[in-house]
């Protein structure tokens, strides 16, 4: 049991004082100086000053070694499990599995004892917080933080692994931080040597908890990883990968869903992190990495990827990012949508069904009920108009132009006003002999003057381009 204690030394000006019948753990004003000093209690040469935390097993004191002259951290089993002998064997079995390892990410244990009844520990004195303080304080992490002491604890894992040990209450309480920053495990209160644990027993942090362990099956080194996965989900993220109102509830969780993507959650963290830990997080261990050397290097890989990134210069313009939300679609603005579409595939179908119709070859009725529309307004032609066309064609047969045109004239002014007459054309193009059925008066002479101002004016053979007049069935002008 601890022992109070009568005099004390002053730590500012080394004045001794009495301190009898000071209630331990207190603060006391040095006479001489003014100083405030805290009355220690004693367990064996340690002088105990000031709670650091509690735990479900005992508490830890910030404490002074008289005999090597150094500030240790002691944990005292609580009185109340004093006397339980399965308390006091998990409580040795902690001792001596982290004493086990010894790795600078894995708290330190200088002793293990009892006075009077009373068992305590000794170890590394590691009081700069916990990754739990830093979320409480923060929230959301820095990822390159998070990632840093997530390669750190995995690198203390693998340590405990290679001593086939399994740690089992990975969370964000358990990581302690020391003066230089530098992430530590502790707690080996629930550890077990190669999964040596009793069959039903279920421990763990809910919001951690591998489903493995609570179906029943092995447990082993990625028990630990998914646990570790789950700590830093819930410092990037800002909050645990399951969460509910109620313990069973988080539990059933990770026995029946599959964890969110931390980009889910996190949107900002980058793919790298993400994929390492949506890995760590996976239902099936086997799935998880092979490894804790494995893990690490992936950790590394995605904190070298974002260092890369931040060292990149950045333009101005690129740097003020705006961020613009899109606008909620209206309901309005999707049916306005919806019509538009069924009227484009109506009006495209109507035209495929028509497009023959109105586009397509003439059918052979149609020129043949116009070929007789031809040959009878034919009959009604003046006599006299014939006359002039026929000499006016006989004309172009022999490259006469001029008396071709007058010889149209003269055809044109025998006509009525509303005439659609039409007339056979023969032009000699070159050697050939070109024959032109069913053309218009008028395009005649038009075709006529292009004709004798382009190619004929200097050469007794016509261009054959004259034979466009094939294509022309123009009305009277």
């Amino acid at each position: 049991m601890p022992r109070e204690v009568t005099r004390v030394y002053c730590t500012h000006c080394n004045q001794k004082m009495d301190v009898a019948g000071v209630k331990p753990l207190s603060q006391v004003q040095c006479p001489s100086c003014g100083h405030l000093n805290v009355v220690p209690i004693m367990i064996r040469q340690y002088q105990l000053f000031s709670l650091v935390g509690q735990g479900g097993m005992g508490s830890v004191y910030r404490a002074f070694d008289t005999a090597l002259k150094r500030v240790v951290a002691i944990k005292l089993l609580k009185r109340e499990l004093s006397s339980n002998q399965e308390f006091i064997t998990n409580f040795a079995r902690e001792a001596r599995a982290t004493a086990l390892v010894t790795h600078p990410n894995v708290v330190q244990v200088y002793s293990f004892d009892e006075e009077d009844h009373q068992y305590y520990l000794v170890m590394e004195l590691v009081d700069k917080g916990s990754l739990d303080d830093r979320i409480e304080r923060e929230g959301r992490l820095p990822e390159l933080d998070v990632l840093w002491v997530g390669e750190q604890i995995a690198a203390g894992l693998g340590a405990a692994q290679q001593h086939n040990l399994l740690h089992r209450d990975i969370k964000p309480g358990n990581i302690l931080f020391n003066d230089q920053g530098v992430a530590k495990l502790v707690d080996f209160g629930l550890a077990s040597f190669g999964g040596d644990t009793m069959p039903g027993e279920i421990w763990g942090t809910p919001y951690y908890i591998a489903p493995e362990k609570l179906t029943g099956g092995i447990e082993d080194f990625h028990s630990d990883m998914y646990s570790l996965g789950g700590t830093l989900f819930h410092a990037i993220a800002g909050r645990p990968p399951f969460d509910a109102e109620s313990a069973t509830e988080i539990v059933a969780k990770h026995m029946k869903s599959h964890a969110l993507s931390l980009q889910t959650v996190a949107p900002d963290a980058s793919n790298e992190t993400a994929y390492v830990i949506n890995r760590m997080l996976h239902k099936n261990p086997v799935e998880r990495f092979a490894s804790y050397d494995e893990l690490i290097q992936h950790i590394q890989y995605a904190r070298q990827k974002i260092e890369e990134r931040l060292k990149q210069p950045v333009s101005p313009k690129a740097s003020q990012r705006v961020i613009i939300s899109e606008p909620e679609s209206s309901p309005w603005a999707l049916w306005t949508a919806f019509v538009l579409l069924i009227l484009v595939i109506a009006g495209g179908l109507f035209l495929g069904l028509n497009y023959k119709k109105w586009f397509g070859p003439k059918d052979r009725r149609d020129v043949t009920r116009q070929q007789a529309a031809n040959k009878a307004a034919d009959k009604n032609v003046n006599p006299a108009a014939k006359e002039h066309w026929k000499k006016a064609n006989s004309f172009l047969v022999e490259c006469n132009f001029g008396d071709a045109a007058a010889e149209f004239d003269l055809a044109a002014s025998s006509l009525e006003p509303d005439s659609t007459a039409s007339f056979n054309l023969s032009m000699k193009a070159g050697p050939e002999l070109r024959s032109l059925s069913g053309c218009r008066l008028s395009r005649a002479r038009h075709g006529l003057r292009w004709q004798r101002a382009t190619r004929c004016s200097s050469s007794p053979s016509c261009s054959e381009s004259f034979c466009t007049l094939a294509t022309c069935r123009t009305s009277r002008t």
